[in-house]
């Protein structure tokens, strides 16, 4: 009996032997791992992060069945070097290959580990500690598989601590996940239940987050996958300016690669956009991509990534930081230009309770090289662009109304001027030809190809929307073109004298009959039939030209039947609506119409027909107004 037992404990030793050993190894295998660990998290952080961010490991306390390893990351201003902020990690390793946390659960599958990570009480976390009771603010349990799979359950504990004058409140925040070796893949679920920041002038609340995960590792450096963010309500606001609040955001990406080119489709929705207290609509968008280098990507994303957590450590940018900044920022969009990539929205969409309005959206970059001054790019770096925006008129006057909502205001004041200014936006869009009336939309459709801006089919090289965005855009975003001598002479080209041939010819082609006569001052009047405008006489008038056909000012002029009933508060009623034309009563007591082109620094044709071509309209819709009031 004896016997036995002496030999069942000699097995048993034999076991504990061969286990301590094994286990011995492990701890071994898992302290070189843990120095290869954070040398090579820190070969990460420095693509992006440079030296601001450093993560060492500070001590390795290496035992039979379980180790401690302490890892301090360390977070530097580079304006302060003086200012270092650190945090400690405490790690406790229990090794394999039967770890005695998994024993105690009845687990008796091969591990190569179980790590229990907290944080240790340092000056930087120390208000922390003083938050959570003494407890470890952040807490979790992390299983390695001996082929370096690991999985974590992490979670944060709520806090609320003042320091200063910054508040920091945070709910619970839980982190699950399943990591491959080197992060060769990544499934992760993430909650917060909320946060709230403030400084007594600025206040910044989330609550309800969820962030999902779903990606694996390419040769460029990029996670393709899955990922997925939800918030319930995000807010921000300031005491001295506006409020921003959303509500129910959804933000989904898919991404994938081929060749080590990029793909894929981005779509967010917002639930209610909240400005001021005031609920805008719904927003939804909808971003692919296509052909987008994975390398130069990865490299954008580490600059901007470097940019903000610069920001975020209180550094101070002065002019030659800036400078770099914008150099290398247009060096990176060169590089992505190379693989010719595609953006589209398809669409960007804002949704009230009186309509829906959206911009569709599709351009491909030609491969530019950065400008020599750093600035912008070379050539013309836009091979194709495509837009159709579509606006509910409904929707828009809505917003205007909204807009003007204020304690104790009239409902139906608030509601005339809201019509006031949509027709005011209106009519300028169309007296430019910005746009054409659809369903209750206004629709507008502009490209650029081949260098060319074209608006609604139209050519418009030297149009003022053009000229600002070349004033405002880095240089070389539109190629300059010079036209030739044949488009100069067009009928494109920019009209810098208004000559009575020049009005002519579109009153001819609107179906216009016109006598051309002076008056008693000697200026050349066009005396226009009246058709079926309900005026009595319409005129235009080259004022103060005299024999001059280099004239500038022309006054467009209607003059309408004499009538008794017609009142003065009609006519100021109509100024009140329409900006373009100005009505008033003349010595006889009869209605007059009237409305000025200017040809002062050139004047596009498109944009001098479409000025005569709203006169008529407003005219028409003058003469109804007046019919109205006569009965």
């Amino acid at each position: 009996m004896k016997k036995k037992q002496i030999g069942a404990a000699g097995l048993v030793a034999a076991v504990a032997v061969v286990y301590a050993g094994f286990s011995w190894v492990a701890g071994l295998h898992i302290e070189s791992q843990s120095k290869a660990a954070a040398d090579s998290i820190n070969v990460s952080l420095a693509r992006s992060w440079s030296d601001q961010v450093q993560l060492s490991l500070r001590s390795y306390e290496r035992g039979i069945f379980s180790s401690r390893a302490i890892y301090a990351l360390t977070l530097t201003n580079q304006d302060k070097q003086a200012d270092r902020r650190e945090i400690l990690w405490s790690n406790q390793i229990e090794h394999g290959p039967l770890p005695w946390s998994n024993v105690q659960r009845a687990d008796f599958s091969l591990s190569g580990a179980v790590i229990q990570t907290t944080v240790l009480k340092s000056p930087t976390t120390e208000a922390l500690f003083n938050a959570t009771g003494g407890k470890s603010p952040v807490s979790g349990t992390t299983h390695v598989t001996r082929q370096g799979v690991a999985t974590l359950r992490w979670t944060v504990l709520p806090f609320d601590y003042t320091q200063d004058t910054l508040r920091v409140k945070l709910g619970t925040a839980e982190i699950s996940a399943r990591i491959g070796p080197s992060f060769s893949f990544v499934k992760s679920t993430s909650s917060l239940d909320g946060l709230t920041l403030s400084d007594g002038k600025l206040a910044f609340e989330v609550k309800g987050l969820q962030l999902t995960t779903d990606t694996r590792a390419t040769n460029t450096g990029m996670q393709t996958g899955m990922r997925e963010l939800r918030l319930n309500t995000l807010t921000w606001a300031s005491l001295d300016s506006l409020s921003l609040g959303l509500q129910k955001f959804v933000m989904h990406s898919d991404l994938r690669e081929a060749n080590g080119l990029l793909g894929g489709i981005t779509t967010a929705e917002v639930g209610a956009l909240k400005l001021n207290d005031k609920v805008w609509g719904e927003f939804t968008l909808s971003l692919g991509y296509e052909k987008l280098s994975g390398s130069a990507l990865r490299s954008l994303l580490d600059f901007q990534d470097s940019y903000l957590l610069r920001t975020l450590l209180g550094s101070t940018p002065n002019a030659a930081t800036i400078a770099a900044d914008t150099k290398k920022f247009w060096q990176h969009i060169a590089v992505l230009s190379k693989t010719s990539p595609t953006l589209s929205l398809s669409p960007l969409s804002w949704k009230n309770t009186q309509g829906r309005s959206q911009l569709s959206l599709t351009t491909t970059l030609n491969p530019s090289d950065a400008s020599p001054n750093g600035i912008g790019l070379q050539g013309a770096p836009l091979k194709d662009f495509d837009a159709t925006l579509s606006l509910s008129t409904p929707m828009l006057n809505a917003v205007y109304a909204q807009a003007l909502q204020t304690p104790g205001a009239n409902p139906a004041q608030i509601k005339t001027k809201a019509d006031q200014e949509t027709r005011k936006l209106l009519e300028q869009a169309f007296q430019l030809k910005l746009g054409r009336a659809q369903n209750n939309k206004l629709v507008a459709h502009f490209n650029i190809q081949d260098g060319e801006f074209r608006l609604n089919g139209q050519r418009v090289p030297d149009e003022p929307f053009v000229k600002w965005l070349r004033a405002n855009l880095p240089k070389g975003w539109f190629a300059e073109r010079v036209p030739s001598a044949q488009e100069l002479a067009d009928d494109g080209g920019a009209i810098k004298h208004l000559d009575p041939a020049v009005l002519t010819s579109l009153l001819s082609a609107a179906g216009f009959s016109y006598d051309e006569v002076r008056d008693k001052d000697g200026d050349r009047v066009l005396k226009i039939g009246t058709a079926e405008t309900g005026a009595e006489k319409i005129e235009f008038i080259f004022i103060g030209c005299g024999n001059d056909r280099s004239c500038e000012d022309v006054l467009m002029r209607a003059t309408f039947p004499q009538h008794p009933q017609i009142a003065l508060n009609a006519i100021n009623e109509w100024n009140q609506r329409n900006r373009w034309a100005r009505a008033f009563l003349n010595e006889t007591e009869q209605a007059v119409l009237e409305m000025d082109i200017s040809a002062y620094g050139g004047i596009e044709r498109d944009a001098l027909e479409s000025m005569v071509d709203n006169f008529f309209k407003l005219l028409r819709e003058f003469s109804k107004n007046l019919s109205t009031e006569a009965k």
